[in-house]
């Protein structure tokens, strides 16, 4: 971070500074050279004199060190002044560039979770779906384990049939008009069991097609799952870019 631009001014101060402070050093000097002839001298006026001289000076010396030291106090303050000034301008930009930079975040943030809160939707829409399509291929299978059932039976009872036609046919004449009605009977079962094997065959292909379904559903559900991956990856990337 750059500090606050100084004041053109502090250059002509510093000279005038270093005036003041070999002014002083002089007049500090000059009443050591007065106090020393008084001692050669060993005159009691001289050396009066020479106290009363060297007394001017050195409070000459102490105003002038007083007022450098004043000044170099106020220079010092002013500097700090503006450079309080200079940080705060600078706290401030920064203060806005964080604000809008939260704002764009928070922005972003928003419509991550928007679009997560769509493809969430979608997600449960579609894992409905596979419910329903997984509902009616049970009943499905359901209808075809009922019509084998119904299948099996049916030959059962029509081997029975085909049995005891077969005993008939080997007893008396007179047991030949049973034999017919038998045979009538056995008929009408053989046409029932035909009809619960195409009934059967149906429900075969119904399962078949309840199972094409519920794959192109599954399909559609991964596809759905991987494309909000994708965008939610995206979005990060575009954060951090």
């Amino acid at each position: 971070m750059t500090s606050p631009s100084v004041p053109s001014a502090r250059a002509p101060r510093r000279r005038q500074r270093s005036t003041r402070l070999v002014l002083a050093a002089s007049l500090i000097a000059l009443a050591a050279l007065g106090a020393v002839v008084a001692l050669v001298s060993g005159s009691l006026a001289v050396a009066v004199g020479a106290a009363v001289g060297a007394t001017v000076l050195g409070g000459g010396a102490v105003r002038l060190t007083y007022d450098e030291l004043l000044d170099s106090r106020r220079e010092s303050a002013r500097d700090r002044a503006a450079q309080a000034q200079g940080y705060r301008a600078l706290t401030e930009q920064r203060v806005a560039e964080q604000a809008e930079y939260v704002a764009d975040t928070q922005g972003r943030v928003a419509r991550l979770e928007a679009t997560v809160g769509r493809l969430q939707a979608r997600l449960e829409e579609s894992e409905q779906r596979v419910d329903v399509t997984r509902a009616a291929g049970d009943a499905a299978q359901r209808e075809l384990l009922a019509s084998r059932a119904e299948v099996a039976r049916l030959t059962a009872e029509r081997d029975r049939l085909a049995t005891l036609a077969a005993q008939s046919e080997q007893g008396a004449v007179q047991e030949r008009e049973e034999v017919a009605a038998v045979r009538a009977e056995r008929d009408q079962l053989v046409r029932r069991l035909e009809d619960a094997e195409e009934r059967a065959a149906h429900a075969v292909v119904r399962v078949a097609e309840l199972e094409q379904e519920l794959d192109v559903v599954l399909a559609e559900v991964r596809a759905q799952h991987a494309a909000g991956l994708a965008g939610t990856d995206t979005g990060g990337r575009r954060k951090r870019a």
